[in-house]
């Protein structure tokens, strides 16, 4: 498990520049309930990408701007998991 906070990243304003980020299986990335700005080539998920929950709101701003490197498909493909309740 990776938590992305606020103050994690590389500087004050919360933002940062990633070529690709991905999430293998069996792990999952969590964005923390701060300000995150985000600009990536591409997002990988084989495991889980979580930004809040039903018991964890999220009330601060996240962005994820997608700036592909020329050539790079940006085909998505998703697949919904149900969640039991």
């Amino acid at each position: 498990m990776v938590l992305i906070t606020g103050c994690s990243l590389s500087n004050a304003a919360g933002a940062s520049t990633f070529a690709s980020i991905t999430v293998p299986s069996g792990s999952q990335l969590i964005f923390d309930d701060a300000s995150i700005n985000i600009t990536v080539g591409g997002i990988l998920v084989s495991g889980a990408l979580r930004i809040g929950s039903d018991t964890c709101r999220v009330s601060s701003p996240i962005s994820i701007t997608f700036k592909p490197t020329p050539g790079v498909d940006l085909s998505f493909k998703v697949r919904a998991q149900a969640r039991a309740r």
